[in-house]
């Protein structure tokens, strides 16, 4: 089964025995325009700050890798607090921050318009 993920993100802590990921841990579809930023733990090598295992495509999306506590993932890309918390990384990704996403001032990571 294939899945689409778009414009979401999770800041909640994740565990699992088998592929543990921050937004997901079995990707067999599309991410897109996502984020993560909980600490992730598992037993094995099948964890990653966004994606556990990645059989699908993951398309700008971004991890926070200080507060994941890994600097891997099968999909995404792994940056640092002050980066992930920097509008410019995300706009520069293609992010709609005109009518999606905004960010509050100074130690914000993006929220979505509705939130």
């Amino acid at each position: 089964m294939s899945s689409q993920i778009t414009r979401c993100y999770a800041t909640g802590d994740a565990a699992g025995e088998w592929n543990a990921g921050g937004l997901v841990g079995l990707n067999q579809g599309q991410i897109t325009a996502c984020y993560a930023t909980g600490a992730v733990t598992g037993a094995g090598d099948r964890e990653g700050g966004l994606v556990g295992v990645n059989n699908g495509t993951v398309t700008a999306c971004f991890w926070d890798t200080e507060t994941s506590g890994l600097s891997t993932s099968a999909g995404g890309t792994g940056l640092g607090t002050a980066l992930m918390q920097t509008e410019s990384t995300f706009t520069d990704a293609g992010w709609d921050f005109v009518s999606v996403w905004h960010m509050l001032p100074e130690g914000s990571y993006p929220h979505l318009l509705s939130d």
